[in-house]
């Protein structure tokens, strides 16, 4: 196994194999690709129930931003000094993980409506300023209109 992991990602599986406790019962592995933190955690920490889980890093981002994410984020946060997501709350929480493909064309299509919002948003400030500009010309009488 250890020829299979890249030698620069050596240090770094260890680093978070010892962030990961011994006694450690479930564990998802997001993001899994080749399966190496998966394989190495079986070997070295043994949970009960392992799983794997390959999202999309775009897919994840917009999904974390949807309002229906966050209403039920918020619905399990404790009002404490700290607020956080107790373990048994958090384990309630529910995340749709479609196929890798359809994630993919969801972030896709989100990411083309990101992109002509803010190009609205570009035109519409372009035309404020134009307003403006002539709202300035026009009202000090530094240019006259035909009546």
């Amino acid at each position: 196994m250890g020829s299979e992991v890249a030698t620069w990602t050596r240090p770094f599986l260890h680093e978070l194999l010892e962030e990961i406790p011994k006694d450690v019962e479930s564990l998802i592995d997001v993001g899994c690709g080749r399966g190496i933190v998966g394989a190495m955690t079986r070997i070295y920490r043994t949970p009960k129930r392992l799983v794997g889980v390959d999202i999309f890093q775009d897919y994840i981002f917009y999904l974390l931003q949807s309002e229906k994410f966050q209403n039920n984020m918020f619905s399990f946060i404790n009002e404490a000094a700290q607020p956080n997501v107790g373990k048994s709350d958090f384990e309630k929480i529910y995340i749709s993980v479609p196929s890798y493909k359809e994630q993919n064309k969801i972030a896709e299509i989100l990411n083309e409506v990101d992109i002509k919002i803010e190009n609205e948003q570009n035109y519409r400030s372009e035309l404020n300023q134009l307003k403006k500009s002539l709202s300035q010309v026009l009202l000090t009488g530094q240019v006259r209109v035909k009546v």
